[in-house]
């Protein structure tokens, strides 16, 4: 059965602390970690938050070379360790807790992407209304991590 309803969604909290949801993509190298993971083919590893800082076209095809990683102003990438995920069965939904980076300079972010801890790119996503510029005197930017899966109808 052929779906191309991707019903998985982040939700995303920015400096001002307004929200939007994004679709988030796994690009294809993401579609074989994952299955290796749900499969038991591997052992699934702790991931890896990371923002990125140009423009690419984010689609099936994206790979962690066409991600250029935020650099410099304090930034540094986040560790989310997968024991901390919580899982409702009853929605299939599953949230982790608020991360925040910290920054103390200017920088700009066009989204956000997940590694495993081998760097292998899990997933990925542009913020609706990217880039987000943080001021040369620092900012934060706060991502709530809700993923939501649902069934193609």
């Amino acid at each position: 059965m052929f779906c191309e309803n991707r019903t998985i969604y982040i939700k995303v909290l920015f400096i001002k602390k307004e929200s939007y949801f994004m679709a988030l993509i796994v690009p294809d190298v993401g579609k074989v970690e994952l299955l290796k993971y749900m499969l038991k083919v591997s052992t699934s590893q702790n991931q890896i938050l990371h923002l990125y800082s140009n423009d690419p076209t984010i689609s099936d095809l994206t790979v962690l070379e066409d991600l250029n990683e935020v650099s410099g102003s304090g930034y540094s990438s986040i560790s989310i360790n997968g024991t901390s995920w919580t899982v409702n069965p009853t929605n299939t939904a599953a949230s982790y807790p608020d991360q925040t980076f910290s920054l103390t300079g200017a920088i700009v972010a066009y989204g956000y992407f997940v590694t495993n801890a081998d760097g292998d790119l899990l997933w990925c996503e542009r913020f609706t209304n990217a880039p987000f510029s943080i001021p040369i005197s620092g900012g934060q930017i706060a991502i709530a991590l809700n993923i939501s899966l649902s069934d193609c109808l």
